[in-house]
């Protein structure tokens, strides 16, 4: 994600820190730039869909040096613990018995 920040324009890294991270308005960001308050929500908008685009290709590319044919596919936690434990019985405790 560094990577993807980076390589965002000066001002459209300003513009994403300034509102994502420092909490300014797009009003305000606008009266520090001199520009309309439509062209700094163009232009954040713009900025965060790339990071967004460089983030995904990242870890698409990611995902083919480590050779996972299937890495886009999802697996909520609880079914991998489930076939992590398939096959494996549960300790009895006094309460339930054997």
């Amino acid at each position: 994600t560094d990577a993807a920040l980076g390589a965002l324009p000066a001002e459209e890294r300003f513009i994403v820190a300034s509102y994502f991270l420092d909490g300014r308005t797009l009003a305000e960001i606008a009266r520090m730039l001199g520009v309309h308050e439509s062209t700094v929500s163009r232009k954040l908008d713009k900025a965060v869909k790339g990071v967004r685009k460089r983030v995904r290709d990242g870890l698409v590319a990611a995902c083919v040096d480590v050779g996972r044919a299937s890495c886009g596919q999802q697996v909520s936690h609880g079914q991998q613990g489930r076939e992590r434990n398939r096959g494996q019985q549960r300790p009895s405790s006094p309460e339930t018995g054997p």
